[in-house]
């Protein structure tokens, strides 16, 4: 029984990894039947999402909130645009099908045991040629409906873009960007095989690749 709880709490052991903003652990989160844990921290709530696994480590994305609610409501209007409502009541006006309801759980005390961030080894970092064959590489791995993803940081003065989902575990494939700015989105169109950085997930021609943007470099990045 001992050594049951003792591997029930290492795969409890997480490295915490801000995003740039609320939007960003929102559209980390979009897509997936989830929900986001608030754990009150003085004057503020810390909203998590369970992130990958690395090894017996998980990574838990977060942000800090003033406040929180019953739901967080993610949608898009005609043009694309995306939308980040935190709402006690949900009415017609902000739960369409365009929209995804995320529940904002309370929670008294951190689920996890924080891991020191020297102690996250193992993550092998595979660098691609550029962004264009980083994109071409998620959509052409990319299963039908699925909603592809990449986490973008910079590191030092280059931003980086990478993703997990391309090779087997433990494993961070990335690419390096001239441009700085952040954006929600990635567009490819695969008739004139370009890409686009974009904040609008408009377009059902082309096909889309969220961009969660970190506050941070993620412990894990070390080049």
């Amino acid at each position: 029984m001992a050594k049951k709880g003792k591997k029930e709490k290492q795969e409890n052991r997480v490295t915490y990894v801000k995003t740039a903003s609320l939007n960003d652990l929102v559209r980390n989160i979009a897509g997936s039947r989830a929900y986001s844990m608030a754990l009150k921290s003085g004057s503020s709530y810390r909203l998590l999402c369970e992130g990958e696994h690395l090894g017996e480590c998980r990574l838990v994305y977060y942000f800090d909130s003033s406040k929180i609610a019953r739901y967080l409501i993610y949608s898009a209007d005609e043009e694309g645009n995306e939308k980040v409502e935190m709402v006690d009541d949900v009415t017609e006006r902000n739960d369409h099908y365009k929209s995804q309801r995320i529940p904002i759980v309370e929670i008294s005390k951190d689920p996890y045991s924080p891991l020191e961030k020297d102690d996250l080894k193992n993550v092998t970092l595979i660098g691609t040629k550029d962004m264009d064959s980083l994109v071409r590489a998620i959509v052409s791995d990319m299963e039908e409906d699925e909603r592809p993803k990449l986490y973008s940081f910079m590191a030092g003065k280059e931003r980086i873009f990478g993703s997990f989902t391309l090779t087997k575990h433990d494993t961070f494939v990335y690419a390096k960007a001239s441009q700085k700015a952040q954006f929600s989105s990635i567009s490819y169109d695969s008739v004139s095989d370009t890409i686009e950085f974009t904040n609008s997930f408009a377009g059902t021609s082309k096909l889309h690749i969220r961009i969660i943007n970190l506050g941070e470099q993620p412990p894990f990045f070390k080049v």
